[in-house]
């Protein structure tokens, strides 16, 4: 069974996948930081160095990243994850579906 997903399937857990042909320019900024996540775990990294990355996006592309990135680390991918969330920790639980 192959865990590493492709890119397709990460566009579309994030939510961008009817962005994929647009240049960076034409994104939103929430956009291009769900893509930036998304693009870090497309690789099956060994290890994910998130530091805030929803330091600066509203609360529903912050909600959409840290729900997806903690989703696609728990789905038993072999990356140990360092992170920094912030205020986010502070938030209810967020829910791995």
């Amino acid at each position: 069974m192959n865990v590493v997903p492709t890119i397709r399937q990460l566009a579309e857990r994030f939510h961008i996948e009817d962005r994929l042909n647009h240049k960076p320019g034409k994104l939103s900024f929430g956009e291009l930081q769900r893509a930036a996540v998304a693009r870090a775990l497309a690789g099956d990294p060994v290890i994910i160095l998130a530091d805030q990355p929803t330091g600066n996006v509203d609360e529903e592309n912050a909600q959409i990243i840290t729900t997806r990135l903690l989703a696609e680390v728990h789905k038993g991918r072999s990356a140990d994850t360092l992170y920094s969330l912030g205020a986010l920790l502070l938030r209810p639980q967020v829910d791995f579906g």
